[in-house]
């Protein structure tokens, strides 16, 4: 009998082959939802890598239990519909919305912007702006008053009318330049929006810009200065604040002034610095820091102290005192770093132009020609001029679109067309009002809806070309998802539920003991009678802070502050310092601050109050091991482990 051969067509020999390639490279099997090798290294190389002990990591075979005890919580919640409720969805948008942002923006960057940020990060700028505020989205009526009115003021100061910081003070809208005069002092890169910083350093020094245009409206920018960064200081300080900035009492002034003076010369004597800044300095910023400060550098809004900081050349060098609106200072210097160079910064500065719209808008219109090319976009400009008209035509609000219809096709990417409807959808969104959509806002859409549609189309792509995007995107929808159930079966359930508390106490009530410890009332009164009054309470024997609390309020000049707890050694500075020998608490005042109580010795076991913290701890993860036993007897879980050998260990 001759065998019947049937010969399969070569796509189906291929289809059957990839098909088989998959399944042979499902490493592990949870249910129906099946994960590749790569998935599986990617998420034990992100886990592993990142671990400041290195005994913890782990190889991908001893991996595979956590990896699994994951995916189960994100698949139980996947199934509990967890990813479908509104919340979920919105705030995953977010997300995506955030991370999709440097995708959408400019992909192709120039070398020149990089150089030119890296020109501006090292020559700081000083100017002063005067602000006439319009509104982004302004008619153009209003945009052309606020031009004029710019003009108007600008000719002011060529005139000779007045001076840049009076007019600011006068016309300015930003509402600090009554006060500053406008002036913004020292800023560089990135510290101003792009559009402002550009018309900056497009200003030679002493001049002043014809209006720039910003988010915020129109701006006169006068430059005082443009100087090359000495780099950055770290100083500390010794501080003699005054009380009020703008009423400075003379008298206070003088004796800040004598007092720094006397400081200095004790210092210059060799005094320790950082015994001068514990016994003197007023600044509570830096109080715990030996009067460290943070790095300043030439943006230091404080010209007096940056000044003196930057004269400093030797580290440990101490200026002698100097005045500055806020007090009296004396200076040490502790580190100086040169500005950076153009290597050691290019990576940060060249994501920070690409993820800039404003400072890329030309190459943004690169990425947006290479998009249509690629998209075999296609616009139907008979259709949009006569949406164009009929917007011209049509009063200040327009309440729907008949002419051209809805169904009329405006542009279309890779065959997907995009309607007049679809434009009107958009406009809806845009629009913060019910009443219609304004014809002006509708006009400045279109002019742009090109942009908005080949980016639209790019996003919704973007899983598909860039892996990266989509790895991260599933990160942050199972770590969402991991987080909610979590919160539902194990840490939520953990401290509501005090009876399952209770009885899981009363199973492992010998798990924790107290060690050496105090027993008894930390009090702190407003004044000795006070703590004397207090004293004499306690010796009568009335302990319990309610009586203690009623008492002083029947005496108002008294007030206390009780506190009622057990402490070990470590657990509180007070304590430590009466009972375990410790370094004397900040603000501790030995004649208003007490303890009254008792030593315990080490032994008992904690109580659950005692321990309340630590057995719902306990408890949580009692809870999370029993419900992922229930996850893994309800669904099937398969482990290719052959596969692990082409998993490379760390």
């Amino acid at each position: 009998m001759k065998r019947l051969i049937f010969i399969l067509p070569f796509t189906v020999i291929v289809l059957l082959s990839l098909s088989l390639t998959a399944k042979n490279n499902v490493i592990v099997k949870i249910g129906k939802h099946e994960f590749t090798v790569e998935e599986y290294e990617n998420i034990y190389r992100k886990n592993n890598s990142q671990l400041s002990d290195k005994n913890e990591v782990k190889s991908p075979e001893e991996y595979v239990d956590l990896f699994i005890d994951y995916k189960l919580k994100v698949i139980e919640a996947e199934n509990r519909g967890m990813d479908t409720i509104k919340a979920f969805k919105d705030e995953l948008q977010g997300y995506r919305n955030e991370l999709a942002q440097p995708y959408l923006t400019d992909v192709t960057f120039t070398e020149k912007m990089v150089q030119d940020a890296y020109y501006r990060i090292t020559h700081p700028i000083h100017a002063s702006h005067i602000l006439f505020s319009v509104a982004p989205n302004a008619a153009p009526s209003d945009t052309l008053v606020a031009y004029n009115k710019a003009i108007e003021v600008r000719n002011m100061y060529l005139n000779g009318e007045n001076n840049f910081a009076d007019l600011a003070a006068k016309y300015s809208d930003d509402r600090s330049a009554s006060q500053n005069k406008g002036d913004l002092g020292y800023f560089k890169a990135f510290s101003m929006v792009t559009s402002f910083e550009n018309a900056a350093y497009n200003t030679p020094v002493g001049e002043v810009s014809m209006p720039a245009r910003s988010q915020y409206g129109y701006h006169l920018i006068y430059v005082h200065d443009l100087t090359k960064s000495k780099g950055r200081v770290k100083v500390a300080h010794i501080m003699k604040s005054f009380r009020d900035a703008n009423n400075i009492d003379p008298e206070t002034d003088k004796r800040f002034k004598q007092l720094c003076d006397s400081l200095y010369l004790e210092l210059q004597n060799g005094v320790d610095f950082t015994e001068m800044v514990k016994k003197h300095s007023d600044d509570q910023s830096t109080s715990t820091t030996n009067g460290e400060m943070q790095y300043i550098d030439e943006t230091f809004r404080v010209t007096e102290f940056k000044n003196a900081a930057y004269e400093l050349e030797q580290i440990g060098e101490i200026h002698k005192p100097i005045r500055s609106p806020f007090g009296w200072h004396i200076i040490k210097l502790v580190n100086k770093q040169a500005p950076p160079t153009f290597e050691e910064i290019e990576a940060e500065l060249t994501q920070k132009v690409k993820t800039d719209p404003e400072r890329s808008k030309h190459n943004k219109q690169l990425f947006i020609s290479k998009l249509k090319n690629e998209y075999n976009f296609t616009a139907y400009d008979k259709n949009i001029s006569e949406l164009n008209n009929f917007i011209d035509n049509t009063g200040d609000t327009i309440k729907g679109f008949d002419k051209p219809n809805g169904n009329t096709i405006l542009y279309a990417v890779n065959e997907q067309n995009y309607t007049v409807a679809d434009f009107y959808k958009y406009l809806k969104n845009k629009s913060n009002t019910q009443n219609g959509i304004s014809t002006m806002l509708a006009k400045k859409e279109l002019e742009q809806y090109d942009e908005t549609v080949i980016l639209q189309f790019e996003d919704s792509q973007l899983e598909e070309k860039h892996p990266d995007f989509a790895s991260i995107m599933q990160e942050y929808h199972d770590g969402m998802l991991l987080f909610a159930i979590m919160e539902e079966e194990v840490w939520d359930k953990a401290v509501k539920d005090s009876l399952g508390l209770e009885k899981f106490y009363e199973n492992n009530s010998k798990t924790y003991y107290w060690d050496k410890h105090f027993d008894g009332l930390q009090l702190k009164c407003n004044t000795p009678q006070a703590a004397e009054y207090a004293r004499k309470l306690l010796a009568e024997n009335i302990e319990n802070p309610d009586s203690l609390y009623k008492h002083f309020n029947d005496n108002p000049s008294f007030a206390i502050n009780i506190t009622k707890g057990k402490w070990e050694e470590g657990d509180n500075p007070t304590v430590d310092y009466f009972y375990f020998d410790g370094e004397k608490p900040q603000n501790f005042k030995a004649e208003t601050h007490f303890m009254h109580g008792r030593l315990v010795e080490a032994g008992n076991p904690k109580t659950l109050d005692d321990a309340r913290g630590l057995y719902i701890s306990d408890y949580q993860n009692y809870l999370e091991k029993e419900w992922l036993k229930s996850l893994r007897n309800k669904y099937e879980i398969k482990i290719n482990k052959r596969l692990f050998k082409k998993i490379k260990s760390l």
